[in-house]
């Protein structure tokens, strides 16, 4: 009779047992960060300043992260991929410059300075670089315009002009490229929005099925 009641206390001890084991289990695969982000400022001046690492979209007290400066390196850790932006405060934003970051699988390594920079994974490697050449398109713009005002020959304004068409169309092209290359991912998604009024007829059918599904 002992050994009966002793032997059935043993098997409930065993399954709790299990079921503990496997609760810890679930809490320790779930509590894995999907992404680490290690970023660096150019000094310490800003040591004891918040950088803020904010989703692009739906951002709100919950899923607004934040760190506090330290030594010139902050950091984030986090489960949930999407874009978002890495800032500080709007004091210091004409500074360091406020970056898209996509918080994928990973370690990703960040240089935060007057043109800030995120690499180490593969989307934001291909935002980088997409982000580069948009900037040097802003700038070769932005020289052209300056050179059209300041200067009265038709012909010089026509060149600049004829620079900047072309420029336009290299980057509409990369983005395109680089869209379906990308194809529903989150930089896919992201380039869809920022880029879908430049697609053709014939991108548009192709692509506005993964983007837009009928509902």
């Amino acid at each position: 009779m002992y050994f009966c009641i002793f032997n059935t206390y043993t098997k409930k001890i065993m399954k709790n047992l299990i079921y503990l084991f496997a609760v810890v289990c679930l809490l320790s695969c779930t509590g894995k960060s999907l992404y680490t982000i290690e970023g660096r400022l150019p000094s310490h001046k800003y040591d004891g300043q918040w950088m803020y690492l904010v989703p692009m979209e739906n951002a709100n007290r919950t899923n607004v992260d934040s760190f506090k400066i330290k030594d010139g390196y902050f950091e984030f850790k986090g489960d949930t991929e999407r874009i978002s932006i890495l800032r500080m405060k709007p004091l210091y934003r004409l500074e360091m410059q406020e970056l898209l970051v996509i918080t994928e699988k990973g370690v990703i390594k960040i240089s935060i300075n007057k043109n800030s920079v995120a690499k180490g994974t593969p989307q934001n490697e291909a935002l980088q670089l997409w982000k580069d050449k948009q900037i040097a398109f802003m700038q070769m713009a932005r020289k052209a315009y300056e050179a059209i005002r300041s200067k009265h020959l038709v012909k010089d304004s026509l060149n600049w002009a004829a620079k900047i068409d072309s420029a336009d169309k290299e980057m509409k092209n990369f983005s395109i490229k680089l869209l379906k290359q990308q194809k529903t991912n989150t930089l896919g998604k992201f380039l869809y929005g920022q880029c879908s009024f430049w697609l053709s007829p014939a991108d548009k059918t192709l692509l506005k099925p993964l983007f837009e599904p009928k509902k």
